[in-house]
């Protein structure tokens, strides 16, 4: 009993002290507990938060996500979206083979029946290579001035008489006797039999030039004494039109009459002549990639191809519109680049004053409706032809005979 006094009076001595040391043993002993479970609750959240990112990184990675109905209903639309591409390239195409005829009655049938069955750029027989190269060019290039109504140079010889009045009225246009030769030697093939390739571009070729003579056909449809376009000072494509095109796209190409480069300023020099012993491309230069550049020469595959075009005109300045609209609407439409107005320096135009260009000295002694008045003004155009291939549905991800895309 004695002892037990003693212990009370102890306890009742150090009661303060005795009482922190269960406050803090229980403390302790309470966080213990607590922490325990919020790091066992933090762990089974931070597997599920993980297990989900996880599901969904490799939905993401995944070559098929797992859902097939999401993977059919995307396949159906891929193919829909395919098939309007086709109909409208079909439809491009088809349109465009209303003026990409050949002259057939020049032809004959058996040609023109090889010719039909074959597919563009391949192989034709050397017989045919050679009957093209000696009867077609030389039959077309003179229904090529009949497009625009434009006479023979040698049909201008000045005289004043009626007969020569009268007959030049049955011409709407003046086409450059120079534009006309760099023309007809463009188009001639000399020399030995050409390859199939070359048939096939000069075939183009007359597409082409067929192309712009019709658009100015057809701007100057329906006049009679004033021809809206009278002067046809230059027309080219392909290489040729090509320097233009990057002419146009140079560095400070316009500029103010005061800051032109007087006529005796230098000129850098020009880049040197091609190796004659390298073999070059036919196409090269010919055409123009998605930038404007000329190519080397075409890449195959190629949905379409894009010939540069240039044309150089005088016309009736209240008419440029129309000929910029009958431009956009042919079924070989031009997408117009560049467009320049009267593109003629302070130098060149005094020289002109005193002495007048060869188209307009032609045109005075051509046919009425092409003689030049206040209203013309000399235009520069320079654009793009896109002239398609047929329609390949392996260029759009699908097999050639139709079938359903993998995964279907």
């Amino acid at each position: 009993m004695d002892q037990v006094k003693v212990v009370l009076g102890y306890v009742q001595k150090y009661h303060f002290w005795l009482l922190c040391v269960v406050v803090i043993v229980a403390g302790l002993v309470g966080w213990m507990k607590a922490s325990g479970s919020l790091s066992q609750e933090y762990q089974t959240h931070k597997g599920t938060v993980t297990g989900k990112y996880d599901s969904l990184v490799g939905i993401l990675n995944g070559e098929t996500p797992p859902n097939a109905d999401w993977t059919a209903s995307l396949a159906e639309l891929t193919q829909q979206e395919r098939e309007k591409v086709r109909a409208a390239w079909q439809a491009v195409y088809d349109d465009q083979q209303k003026v990409l005829d050949w002259p057939i009655d020049v032809m004959g049938d058996e040609f023109a029946q090889r010719i039909a069955d074959a597919k563009p750029g391949s192989e034709i027989p050397q017989n045919d290579r050679a009957f093209y190269q000696n009867n077609v060019i030389n039959n077309e290039f003179p229904r090529l001035r009949e497009i625009v109504e434009a006479p023979a140079p040698d049909a201008m010889t000045g005289r004043s008489d009626g007969d020569d009045q009268s007959r030049m009225a049955q011409y709407k246009v003046v086409w450059d006797s120079e534009s006309q030769d760099d023309v007809r030697e463009m188009l001639a093939m000399t020399g030995s039999v050409p390859t199939s390739q070359a048939v096939w571009q000069r075939q183009e070729d007359l597409w082409v030039f067929k192309a712009l003579l019709n658009i100015i056909r057809k701007t100057n449809e329906g006049t009679q004494y004033n021809s809206r376009v009278k002067i046809i000072e230059e027309l080219s494509i392909g290489k040729e039109a090509a320097e233009k095109f990057a002419e146009g796209k140079a560095p400070g190409h316009i500029e103010t009459l005061a800051n032109a480069a007087p006529s005796g300023a230098a000129m850098t020099p020009p880049a040197p002549p091609p190796d004659p012993t390298i073999e070059r491309p036919l196409d090269e230069n010919r055409y123009l990639d998605a930038d404007g550049n000329p190519l080397p020469t075409l890449p195959p595959g190629e949905q379409y191809k894009r010939m540069p075009v240039f044309m150089k005109l005088v016309m009736d300045q209240r008419e440029i519109g129309r000929l910029l609209a009958e431009c956009a609407n042919y079924p070989l439409p031009v997408e117009v680049h560049q467009f320049r107005l009267n593109p003629k320096s302070k130098q060149e135009k005094s020289k002109r004053s005193s002495q007048s260009s060869t188209g307009a000295a032609q045109a005075r002694m051509g046919p009425p409706a092409a003689v030049p008045d206040a209203y013309d003004v000399t235009v520069e155009i320079s654009g793009i032809i896109y002239i398609f291939n047929p329609p390949d549905m392996e260029k759009l991800g699908v097999p050639a005979d139709g079938a359903q895309l993998a995964g279907r």
